[in-house]
């Protein structure tokens, strides 16, 4: 998965992050490339995949389409690299409605917000065959803090490895990135460059844990 899945206020306003989905592009970019049959649900991006005669893209916008597209994909996944940016939060009641688009919104104008479930956290129960990879991106931590994070969502969602990121360090957006894995071995590995590099060396160690 790559981009950010939103949540809709209205028909034209909605709720969402500065995730640019290049991490997620470039997993299925490089995985296309050593040959693999590649499946891309995407929400919104700042780029746009390549090899698309080649990659199967799924247009993912909302929360619950994402959710929809990976429970219908992932019965014939070997891997699941889950990188999207999902938005933590919706509306309570669901959207507000067109009604809304004509009114005007002051300070004391209330939304209600609920939290959203975590994809990430149903996944393996769907298939517990798969490699399964998920994202964790905070601001400001120490490493040793990162780290303990990273632990935690791979405890939470039954993952086999975690890639962690501080988005303080390098910008959405950013071509770059810096990345602490943790795996369910209780290893720890920083990688440092272009996310393309980063990529590679993520489904290099997928492609390690799928021989075991």
């Amino acid at each position: 998965t790559a981009g950010a899945a939103i949540e809709p206020i209205d028909a034209f306003r909605y709720l969402t992050n500065r995730s640019s989905g290049k991490s997620g592009i470039a997993l299925a970019t490089e995985a296309c490339m050593r040959g693999a049959k590649v499946t891309l649900i995407k929400g919104m991006t700042t780029v746009e995949p390549k090899l698309t005669d080649k990659i199967k893209v799924i247009d993912a916008e909302t929360v619950s389409q994402m959710a929809d597209s990976l429970k219908t994909e992932i019965l014939n996944a070997d891997v699941v690299i889950h990188s999207a940016a999902v938005c933590d939060f919706s509306f309570e009641g669901g959207e507000i409605g067109e009604k809304s688009l004509n009114e005007k919104i002051s300070s004391s104008k209330e939304i209600k917000l609920k939290p959203n479930a975590k994809i990430i956290d149903s996944l393996i129960k769907m298939n517990k065959n798969i490699i399964l990879v998920g994202y964790k991106a905070e601001c400001n931590l120490a490493e040793i803090d990162m780290i303990n994070v990273a632990r935690r969502k791979l405890k939470d969602c039954n993952a086999d490895f975690i890639v962690a990121n501080d988005l303080c360090k390098h910008a959405a957006g950013s071509d770059f990135n810096e990345v602490v894995i943790v795996d369910s071995k209780k290893k720890i590995i920083k990688i440092k460059g272009h996310k393309m590099e980063i990529a590679n060396k993520i489904l290099d160690l997928a492609l390690a844990m799928k021989k075991r």
